[in-house]
C-alpha cells in the first residue's frame, strides 16, 4: 500500500499489488464495468476443473483483499463471486474475467481521504431476495468527508 500525504488529505493506492495481479493473469481486453448485468444470475455451465477452480478461488481472494482496501468499485462483483468459490463454473470464471478486464481498463485508482465532518456519515443500500436462493444483500459505506473509511457488503439468508 502506498500513502501520499498532501495538505489536509491522504491518498492510498495499491499500484504495485494491482500490477502484479494483472501481470500474473494475462488479461486480454478491457471493460468499462466491473460486473455484467447478470452478475447475480446463476447459469448452467460446465464446472471448472481442479486447477481452474483453485485459480478462481485464489484470484477472488486476491481481489477481495484489494476491494476492501482501495478498490471498493469492485466489491459487489467480488463479494458475489466469493459465494461461488466452492463450486465455480465457466459462467463464474467469465464474470471474474470481466472484473479483471475492468481493472485493466480503469488503471490504478487511489482513495483520497479528507475530513469534512466531525462525525461519521453512513450510506446504506439493500436488495431483498434477488438471488436465485432468495437471499438478500446490502452494502454500507462510512466516511468522514471525501473517501470511504469503511466499506462492506453482506449477503443475508
Amino acid at each position: 500500500m502506498r500513502f501520499t500525504f498532501e495538505d489536509a488529505a491522504v491518498s492510498v493506492d495499491m499500484q504495485g499489488y494491482e500490477s502484479d495481479v494483472l501481470a500474473a493473469h494475462d488479461v486480454e481486453g478491457t471493460s468499462t464495468s466491473p460486473a455484467p448485468r447478470d452478475l447475480f444470475t446463476l447459469r448452467e455451465s460446465p464446472a471448472l476443473d481442479a486447477d481452474d477452480k483453485a485459480r478462481f478461488h485464489t484470484m477472488v481472494a486476491k481481489l477481495a483483499y484489494l476491494a476492501k482496501r482501495t478498490r471498493p468499485d469492485i466489491l459487489t462483483a467480488i463479494s458475489f463471486l466469493s459465494t461461488r468459490v466452492q463450486e465455480p463454473n465457466k459462467s463464474d470464471a467469465d464474470k471474474l474475467a470481466k472484473v479483471m478486464k475492468y481493472l485493466k481498463h480503469s488503471g490504478t485508482r487511489s482513495i483520497k481521504l479528507t475530513k469534512r465532518y466531525d462525525h461519521p456519515v453512513a450510506y446504506v443500500d439493500a436488495s431483498y431476495g434477488v438471488h436465485s436462493d432468495y437471499r438478500s444483500h446490502t452494502g454500507i459505506v462510512i466516511t468522514l468527508g471525501e473517501g470511504p473509511i469503511f466499506v462492506s457488503y453482506f449477503v443475508f439468508i
